[in-house]
């Protein structure tokens, strides 16, 4: 574990699936989706992760 300037730092070493091994798996990042031109921060979908999720995937 590494303390960064995100937050801790751990590298998994499940093997399962395979992508996982030595792989940030909780990296402190959101996925927003603007559904409108000049749409506000703060009227943005969050679509990732699923735990702060304010909407679902919107297909064009």
């Amino acid at each position: 574990m590494l303390e960064g300037t995100r937050g801790t730092i751990k590298f998994s070493k499940q093997t399962e699936p395979a992508f996982y091994y030595h792989q940030w798996l909780e990296v402190p990042v959101l996925t927003c989706q603007y559904k409108e031109v000049n749409q506000k921060t703060t009227e943005a979908d969050i679509i990732f992760p699923p735990s702060y999720a304010t909407g679902s995937l919107a297909k064009p």
